[in-house]
Formats: C-alpha cells, structure tokens, sequence
C-alpha cells in the first residue's frame, strides 16, 4: 500500500471475475487478432463426428 498509494499498479489492481467473452476478447485484443468490426459471418470450428455422443440423453430428439 505504501508503494503503489494510488492503487495504479497492475497486480494491486481490484479482483473481479471476468465472462468467458471478455476473457477470450482480451486475449485476442492482446495478440492483436481481434478483430473490432460488429456482425459477420460465425464461426464453427471443426468437430470430429460423434464428439458429443457420450454427453447427448437417448431420449433427446435435439
């Protein structure tokens, strides 16, 4: 506290949990891949088939 009296230090800065959005757009702020630009097309990344049998109800029609 009596080093960084104003609390500007990054490690000293207020605690909070961030969203999975913010996280992942910080991120890609930081490696200079975010791209700032609203809308477009989304994104679906490869999965292999059958990836999500073994979570998926037998009775689920969905």
């Amino acid at each position: 506290a009596l080093n960084d009296p104003e609390n500007k230090l990054f490690a000293r800065g207020p605690r909070y949990r961030l969203d999975a959005e913010v996280l992942r757009d910080i991120a890609l702020w930081a490696s200079e891949l975010l791209d700032p630009h609203m809308g477009g097309e989304g994104v679906k990344p490869y999965q292999p088939a059958g990836m999500w049998n073994a979570l998926s109800h037998p009775a689920s029609n969905t």
